[in-house]
């Protein structure tokens, strides 16, 4: 991104920027937003995926049944709408069977995330050998979720259901906006 389109965007202007915390949202109130995006990368492994706040503002959109778009590895931040987010995800990372609790509300949804076999590729080649404690793919289909991938890697890979989308890769992002727009359009 360059500074004239940082500043256009106005990313870190007090009182205009589009980016807002967890807690800005809780004092604006979340019925006046329309609907929710996750970014891919690393940071919703890390960040998100137990995270209180967004697994309250989740279950809020899922009732509402407003549009929730996600790609890439930010399909994992679902999880922190488990019942036992924080638990589901220690097991996850310890390597033990970690078990979701009853009420998930995405439980049985169709959904994509970055593949296994995606992961496995990016592992070798891009984090010179560096694992994650799990892999988004594994999480969310333990957690009860429909997980489908696209028949090619690296390609684009869009699933809709209700109100959710998903997006399997960063070549995804464009669909998964697309298709977020159409929903907010209806």
């Amino acid at each position: 991104m360059t500074k004239e389109s940082f500043n256009q965007l106005k990313i870190d202007d007090k009182t205009d920027s589009p980016v807002v915390s967890f807690a800005r949202i809780e004092q604006i109130g979340i019925d006046k937003f329309d609907a929710v995006f996750v970014p891919g990368g690393h940071a919703p492994l890390g960040d998100l995926v137990a995270n209180p706040q967004l697994g309250e503002f989740l279950r809020h959109f899922n009732a509402q049944k407003k549009p929730t778009g996600l790609v890439c590895h930010g399909p994992v931040a679902l999880l922190s709408a488990l019942p036992n987010a924080a638990q589901f995800e220690v097991a996850m990372k310890s390597g033990k069977n970690a078990k979701p609790a009853e009420g998930w509300v995405y439980e049985g949804y169709r959904m994509t995330t970055f593949s296994n076999s995606e992961e496995a590729v990016a592992t070798q080649y891009y984090l010179g050998g560096d694992e994650l404690y799990y892999w988004p793919q594994d999480a969310l289909t333990k957690a009860g979720g429909d997980y489908s991938r696209g028949e090619k890697d690296w390609h684009p890979h869009i699933v809709v259901d209700r109100e959710l989308i998903t997006g399997q890769n960063n070549k995804s992002s464009t669909g998964v906006a697309l298709a977020l727009l159409k929903q907010l359009d209806q």
